[in-house]
């Protein structure tokens, strides 16, 4: 149900957190594959995505970040192109190889009002780097702006700009929290490696600690929709 009514309510944001292995990429990317198939006949709707990784943080400044969202944007509406390349010539002509965060920023709000409504997905914000503000900057640019959905492992800064917005908190089954505790067991000390009694009881009490972290609004085998 929060899922159908952020879809549609315009500019309306979604914040969906949870526990590493709850399914959250699973989840963005069936909300993308969703969108998609729901507005491939309309032009109007503009939709963009990105799955950030803490792996590739020298191309996830601000900048970068909203690039990407305009690119998207645009391959969608080749019309919507000579936006870049004025973009592009006054990066030029200011002795520049790439334009500031800002000029991007301009641009994608200028593209994105040439939709009708426009949909960003984002999904591990939460590995998105913070150097310089780049997490700020990028969320600044789009809340309010589009209709957005962001996934994130739970984190206090990154909650702080969702206050007031809906949230649906994703919650792990108890196979896959299982499944995840055992694949990270090899990080326990050696003795606890060793003794099968206590595993099972770490296995048990932190399935049970996770289960009582979030309420099952959005289950990572059954999304409500």
């Amino acid at each position: 149900m929060r899922y159908k009514n952020w879809v549609e309510k315009e500019k309306d944001i979604l914040y969906c957190p949870g526990i590493p292995g709850a399914g959250k990429t699973i989840l963005t990317a069936t909300i993308i594959e969703d969108l998609t198939l729901r507005y491939q006949n309309n032009q109007n709707i503009g939709i963009a995505y990105i799955y950030c990784n803490f792996r590739r943080n020298d191309e996830q400044r601000a900048e970068d970040l909203l690039a990407t969202l305009l690119k998207q944007l645009c391959q969608h509406r080749p019309s919507l192109l000579d936006s870049v390349r004025l973009l592009q010539a006054d990066t030029l002509k200011a002795n520049r190889t790439k334009p500031t965060s800002n000029e991007v920023a301009e641009t994608l709000h200028e593209v994105a009002s040439m939709y009708s409504r426009v949909f960003i997905i984002i999904d591990a914000l939460d590995e998105c780097q913070v150097k310089d503000g780049c997490r700020i900057t990028f969320l600044n640019e789009l809340l309010t702006r589009t209709n957005l959905f962001a996934a994130s492992r739970p984190n206090p800064d990154i909650e702080l700009n969702f206050k007031g917005w809906d949230w649906c908190r994703i919650s792990a089954s108890e196979d896959d929290i299982r499944a995840y505790i055992n694949g990270n067991m090899w990080q326990m000390l050696g003795f606890v490696q060793t003794r099968s009694d206590l595993k099972d009881a770490i296995e048990k009490d932190i399935t049970a600690a996770a289960q009582g972290m979030s309420d099952p609004i959005i289950h990572s085998k059954n999304p409500d929709y």
